[in-house]
């Protein structure tokens, strides 16, 4: 009978188990069906009516959009893409079924290497590289400053809109058909990042932060530089700005010289830190600033909210590191405590750095 009892008393708590399981799906079913639908997939006809995809179909041949129930979950959708990391918001749209225009452009870049890869000469390179130019000239733009920069930008448009549009350019709001509008330039902030002039980088001794270079002549809320690394040839880019609606953003980017161009690399991780007056970390924040900040950048390349004016206008200094220029040893990145947090080592002496002066 003891046993007969220990058997039944484990079959009910399994049982009780499963039960608990099978509710717990069916919560989150019931999650996703909402998700479902506030966020769907649909087809816009030649007519512009909107209608429900099937799972069988091709997005190319279609024209194919995400469908937000109002402005407000679209609204709601753009806050969260503001919170996420670069590769969330790529896995987004794609869980979604769509391309997006960012997605694209990542595909894109994993082309590129292909074709850098490959490719046995410069004629080779630039032979693939016109074919390349004309397969997404449709939907991207190229840089007309820095010729040696092979990677295509989305041109200037609303950047959040990018994750959630597809070749199309359009999505649906409630009933509406919003097709947004994208220029045939470089974005102003692409434009800062990767046509202004480039610092040549060394990194012993760079000193800038130490005062080898007066804090009068470094370059001002943002930063290209040029510099050599585990036998590679890079460029760092920087840039903190006032966003539209008044916060305060930043931008990082980067890129890598291959066998035949500069293009940006398919990741890339950045370190920052600041010391900045008037300034309120986070968004909706205030959240305690911490000594380093890390981010992991899809694409190399990555933008967020940052965080407020405290007052009319913000100054400073921004430091940046990268994965190369960061602390290592040979099991990897070297980490220290600072404040009692523990961050990756960073020396200010291989700082990327720039004075900040921002008004609100």
């Amino acid at each position: 009978m003891k046993h007969l009892f220990k058997v039944s008393t484990f079959a009910l708590l399994l049982c009780s188990v499963m039960i608990s399981c099978q509710e717990d799906e069916v919560v989150s079913e019931k999650a996703n069906m909402r998700e479902s639908n506030s966020v769907q997939l649909v087809e816009i006809t030649d007519n512009g009516e909107v209608l429900p995809v099937t799972r069988n179909f091709s997005e190319i041949d279609g024209n194919y959009a995400l469908k937000f129930a109002s402005d407000k979950v679209y609204q709601e959708t753009v806050a969260k893409l503001k919170q996420m990391n670069e590769s969330e918001r790529l896995a987004f749209t794609s869980s979604l079924g769509l391309t997006s225009l960012q997605n694209l452009l990542s595909i894109a870049d994993d082309e590129l290497d292909e074709i850098d890869s490959l490719s046995v000469s410069e004629y080779d390179f630039q032979a693939k590289y016109r074919k390349y130019k004309n397969k997404y000239g449709k939907y991207f733009v190229f840089n007309e400053v820095d010729l040696e920069d092979a990677s295509p930008y989305i041109s200037e448009g609303d950047t959040w809109a990018s994750y959630l549009v597809g070749r199309n350019y359009s999505l649906v709001i409630g009933d509406k058909v919003v097709k947004f509008e994208y220029s045939d330039q470089m974005s102003e902030i692409d434009k800062a990042l990767f046509t202004s002039p480039v610092r040549e980088f060394k990194s012993q001794p760079i000193t800038r932060a130490l005062g080898s270079q007066p804090e009068k002549e470094w370059e001002v809320n943002s930063f290209t530089d040029r510099y050599h690394a585990d036998h590679n040839d890079y460029k760092v880019s920087f840039k903190i700005y006032r966003s539209d609606i008044g916060n305060v953003n930043v931008r990082l980017a980067s890129q890598k010289k291959g066998a035949f161009a500069w293009k940006r690399p398919k990741n890339q991780v950045f370190y920052l830190k600041v010391e900045l007056s008037n300034f309120t970390y986070g968004v909706p924040g205030p959240m305690k600033l911490p000594p380093i900040l890390t981010y992991s950048a899809k694409g190399g390349k990555t933008e967020f909210e940052f965080g407020r004016f405290a007052r009319n206008q913000i100054t400073g200094k921004a430091y940046v590191w990268t994965e190369h220029t960061v602390e290592k040893d040979n099991l990897g990145v070297i980490y220290e405590y600072i404040e009692a947090q523990r961050v990756p080592k960073c020396l200010i002496s291989k700082a990327h750095a720039c004075t900040v002066n921002l008004w609100k």
